[in-house]
């Protein structure tokens, strides 16, 4: 075990634990470092890539406290909840009959942190107080990955091995295992920025130059990752956010100079990096990695009609992808390797290691976060309304790239999608009761008035 990295994590505990005698709000300072601590994959690792996280401790704490006598505590939540519980369900029996059972069960519990992390959220997100805490430290999180990402564009590795930096050479991938996951991480949290920068009225200014500052830091360090696969879906995402905002005429003129004022740099970004831009599209080696997709997915597909309940388990298809390796015209000039690793295709490699119903089971709960989602989005409240949006938008640019990498299915990004999903509900549950508050003082102005 790496003496260094034992001992920043013996510091993150004691710093966890202080909290419980420094802080005045213990469990607010909790949800600040679960936000803090999402982009990191730093680990003590026991068995298959799995062990204690740095998120864990701050997680777990408040997963105990928030079990107390005095609490109530809900490990369900109307809408959400049964596919939710369904996906937990179904991917554990996936696991016990995997090929691996110990492979299953190590993706399993991942799956499971992701649903703790969730239920954790919302049952302690129940002031605006708390939900400040967890933005700030999302923030926190972000400013840094973004700070990374364009010093690894332009300079490469920064050296920050005991926080598991892989240091590609070319691209940046923040404290992520692949450079896609951290454009993933950072088209998630991007569209939050920008509806905090252009679309939330504030009464500094300096409040708005602040997030445009770190929208335009992030938005370098996503073009930095060079995942073409997130910038197409960030854009498109991008794209009907403000085509919502157009048709309901939330562009005010305040908003308006904010993206003259945006769309000026961004024009100056793209035209001094045309070619490089353009590059990533019609390289050799960029369109050799776009065109093995097509013999990834029909392995994919050959696998599912195999084990169409079931699928062959967490984790499991690597282990399993060589017995559907089929030569033919669409395979010639590709290696054994590059036809057995994972396809890439969130969707497909789900199905493939849980089965179709695992896959519904899924979809069927993005579907509910996007109900609940839609609920919110007309908000009297602006911060709950330019939230939700800019949320929505960041999980859909993430759920379009899904499409062209198994990103889902990673440790870090599993956890990213969970706490959007729970910071979404959180705001339904707010917004719901703030349309009570607001029925009950209409009804009372009523009476008064008789």
């Amino acid at each position: 075990m790496d003496p260094a990295k034992l001992v920043l994590f013996i510091v993150i505990a004691l710093i966890c634990a202080a909290a419980s005698f420094t802080v005045s709000d213990k469990k607010g300072y909790l949800l600040f470092l679960i936000a803090l601590f999402l982009p990191f994959r730093s680990g003590l690792i026991f068995y298959h890539y799995n062990g204690i996280i740095l998120i864990d401790f701050p997680l777990l704490l408040l997963f105990f406290m928030s079990l107390g006598a005095n609490n109530r505590f809900r490990w369900s939540f109307p809408i959400v909840g049964t596919p939710l519980i369904a996906f937990i369900i179904w991917s554990f029996l996936s696991s016990i009959t995997a090929i691996n059972i110990g492979w299953g069960i190590s993706q399993w519990t991942r799956f499971f942190r992701a649903y703790l992390v969730f239920i954790v959220i919302i049952n302690n997100i129940t002031s605006f107080s708390r939900l400040k805490y967890f933005l700030n430290g999302f923030l926190a999180g972000f400013a840094f990955e973004a700070l990374l990402g364009v010093y690894q564009w332009r300079y490469g590795p920064a050296g920050l091995w005991i926080l598991e930096e892989v240091g590609f050479p070319w691209r940046a991938s923040g404290t992520f295992i692949h450079p896609a996951m951290f454009a993933d991480y950072l088209a998630f949290f991007l569209p939050v920025l920008l509806r905090l920068f252009a679309f939330l009225p504030q009464k500094k200014v300096t409040k708005n130059l602040f997030y445009g500052g770190w929208f335009i830091f992030g938005s370098g360090a996503l073009m930095g990752s060079y995942a073409r696969g997130v910038w197409l879906g960030f854009l498109v995402a991008v794209f009907f956010m403000l085509s919502y905002s157009i048709v309901n005429r939330k562009l005010k003129p305040r908003v308006k100079i904010a993206f003259v004022i945006l769309s000026f740099f961004a024009l100056v970004f793209v035209i001094h990096y045309a070619d490089t831009i353009s590059s990533q599209f019609e390289s050799k080696d960029r369109a050799r990695s776009a065109e093995v997709r097509i013999p990834l997915n029909k392995l994919a597909l050959r696998m599912i009609a195999s084990h169409p309940i079931l699928g062959v388990g967490p984790d499991n298809y690597r282990l399993a992808s060589p017995e559907y390796v089929v030569y033919d015209e669409t395979t010639v000039g590709y290696s054994h390797f590059e036809l057995t690793q994972i396809v890439h295709n969130s969707y497909l490699l789900l199905a493939s290691e849980l089965g179709i119903p695992g896959l519904l089971f899924f979809l069927w709960f993005v579907t509910t976060i996007f109900v609940v989602g839609m609920k919110t989005i007309k908000s009297k409240h602006p911060l709950i309304s330019n939230l939700t949006i800019g949320l929505l938008t960041g999980m859909g640019a993430n759920l379009i790239e899904y499409l062209t990498g198994p990103d889902l299915s990673d440790y870090q990004i599993t956890m990213l999608f969970a706490s959007g999903a729970a910071l979404i509900y959180a705001l339904f549950r707010f917004n719901v009761a703030l349309e009570k508050r607001l029925k009950y003082e209409k009804i009372k102005l009523m009476q008064s008035k008789k």
